[in-house]
């Protein structure tokens, strides 16, 4: 049999990794994410120094749409990623997308038709449920979504509260990202 011999490793040092968006544009600056499905664009209120909440992130999918950080990478692992989410339409689906290698292989923390939160995987394009609870979204009020990986381990996570869990050794790590169908999520 073959075998490998292991000469020189090397480590490639990093910085505590933290990322942050209000949305928050100027003219001109580079976006920080990507879209991959769907229409996504920054809203901005007219009278920002007026409003709660001046700039939104919105998407918009049928079925799905992902904007992905263009600030993220693919060996991100071992982490929490939360957005404040809010929809006008309590029947939309939105959620969070996490470990995403490319399109057919991620993981997604999903609000479905504001009635259930799913922890889901994707390999391959096929799409398996890992945990799910029902739960019910009022429209135009604003939630704090957020999940953590480590290890084998997910979490789903509603203002601060766990709502699901689940176990699945084929976590990879990757980047992370926003998604959106069925509807318009607001971020």
């Amino acid at each position: 049999a073959p075998s490998c011999k292991l000469i020189k490793i090397r480590v490639q040092p990093l910085s505590p990794i933290v990322f942050g968006d209000g949305f928050m544009r100027a003219a001109g600056t580079k976006p920080q994410w990507r879209t991959v499905e769907g229409r996504w664009a920054v809203q901005a209120s007219m009278t920002p120094s007026q409003a709660a909440n001046a700039f939104r992130f919105l998407g918009q999918g049928n079925p799905r749409a992902f904007a992905v950080s263009n600030l993220s990478y693919w060996f991100w692992s071992d982490y929490r990623f939360g957005v404040s989410l809010r929809s006008e339409n309590p029947r939309s689906t939105a959620g969070l997308v996490f470990y995403r290698r490319d399109a057919q292989n991620y993981h997604l923390l999903r609000w479905r038709e504001g009635k259930q939160l799913e922890l889901c995987r994707v390999r391959d394009g096929k799409e398996r449920v890992l945990a799910q609870s029902p739960l019910f979204r009022h429209g135009g009020t604003w939630y704090r979504l957020a999940v953590t990986v480590f290890g084998e381990s997910i979490c789903g996570w509603l203002d601060g509260t766990r709502v699901v869990a689940a176990t699945d050794q084929s976590l990879l790590g990757g980047r992370i990202g926003l998604a959106a169908g069925q509807g318009e999520g607001g971020w």
